[in-house]
């Protein structure tokens, strides 16, 4: 089916694939009578946005083309429902951000959260969690994981509050003391 939402005006196209392996016979809960279910499965295209990128992204678009570059794939397979990319995505763009905080990039991985520790620029609980962003998009890349959109979703929250607190909440926080006021 060809659409066009009524709001935006975006069109869009929609397939629905029905294969009868996929169906289910279900007890209805009020009626008690058997019922199918599931046996279609429903696709957009273009997918719909999962995500919106930050505002501050290009910040960190001037100050590395690489990173940025590999934010705009993350993103483009985010909202391209390209779930096991997106993920192995976060944990590159963790991997060059580690690189741009002066950490050896021949390092592994584990090596490379613990020299962010001990150069203070990260805290045992945010290694802690770099740590399971980073087993996370590993699964995706050599353990045939598929996360799901949730878990998805949590991936983008640790990848971005990461990239925000290393490389644009300094700037602010520069400006921020500059305009309060001495006591």
């Amino acid at each position: 089916m060809i659409l066009e939402c009524c709001g935006c005006g975006r069109v869009y196209f929609r397939r629905d694939y029905w294969f009868s392996e996929w169906e289910v016979v279900v007890d209805n809960p009020y009626t008690g009578q058997p019922e199918i279910e599931g046996g279609v499965e429903t696709t957009y295209w273009p997918a719909p946005a999962q995500r919106k990128a930050p505002e501050w992204i290009g910040k960190i678009e001037k100050a590395d083309k690489t990173l940025g570059n590999l934010l705009t794939e993350m993103y483009t397979a985010l909202n391209s429902d390209l779930r096991v990319l997106a993920a192995i995505g976060a944990r590159t763009a963790f991997d060059r951000s580690s690189e741009l905080l002066q950490v050896e990039p021949t390092l592994p991985f584990a090596k490379k959260l613990d020299e962010l520790v001990a150069i203070g620029k990260i805290g045992k609980d945010e290694r802690g969690t770099l740590e399971i962003l980073v087993d996370a998009g590993s699964a995706a890349a050599h353990r045939a994981w598929v996360p799901k959109a949730k878990e998805l979703n949590t991936m983008m929250v640790i990848v971005e509050a990461f990239l925000y607190r290393a490389f644009i909440l300094d700037d602010r926080l520069q400006k921020l003391k500059a305009a309060v006021p001495p006591k």
